[in-house]
């Protein structure tokens, strides 16, 4: 495993202490406007005021010469290359190999078809700092369970991984057993899946509405 970008992500980040590390593994989606990972860039650099606040992590298979091109001319996007897995079904793996690279108190175990939705939502993180034993859950309209959950780094280092897969289903078995959930709801973070190109258009669920703060 090894990572690129890294002198172009710590220059931008010099002297910050960064509060969301966003850890998402993806293969082969090429960064068009009708894929994904572009969309959740895009939403992500759209709706974050400022980006020193946060990293975005991005894991690829060392063959995927498709999205190691796409992200080789992004300084705010971190690459971690490793030898290609079991697809998703790795993605515990996947996520390990992105937080053991990662330095944000929240450890957002986001997918490559997922859209942040909320403005400034990286202001509300800095009011859950302290809740160092918990993972937060993020409105996600039409998806059961903790579909993407925020981990705080020292649970993370308590427990030793981000979770067994599939994460959400592993750690709402968890909750069921001791109280680790807090409820975001202001933070929303929208499933939208790989077939839908645009950021404000129809949600994975269906439904047409916007999904952004303040415009209900």
């Amino acid at each position: 495993m090894y990572v690129t970008n890294t002198k172009s992500v710590m220059k931008n980040i010099t002297g910050t202490d960064m509060i969301a590390s966003i850890l998402i593994p993806s293969r082969s989606r090429p960064l068009t406007k009708t894929m994904c990972i572009q969309r959740l860039l895009d939403s992500i650099r759209e709706n974050t005021s400022d980006m020193s606040d946060i990293e975005i992590l991005i894991r690829i298979d060392d063959d995927d010469e498709v999205s190691a091109n796409a992200l080789k001319d992004m300084p705010d996007v971190k690459v971690v290359v490793g030898p290609r897995l079991n697809g998703y079904l790795s993605n515990p793996e996947m996520y390990k190999e992105l937080a053991e690279v990662s330095t944000g108190t929240w450890l957002c175990l986001w997918s490559d078809d997922a859209v942040l939705c909320t403005p400034e939502w990286n202001k509300i993180l800095y009011d859950y700092a302290d809740y160092t034993t918990y993972i937060l859950k993020p409105n996600h309209p039409g998806d059961g369970g903790n579909f993407f959950p925020m981990l705080h780094r020292n649970l993370y280092e308590i427990v030793g991984h981000c979770g067994m897969f599939p994460q959400d289903w592993w750690w709402d078995i968890m909750q069921s057993r001791v109280s680790i959930y807090i409820d975001v709801p202001t933070i929303i973070v929208d499933h939208r899946g790989a077939g839908t190109d645009d950021v404000e258009g129809t949600p994975r669920n269906g439904r047409s509405e916007e999904r952004r703060v303040g415009k209900e």
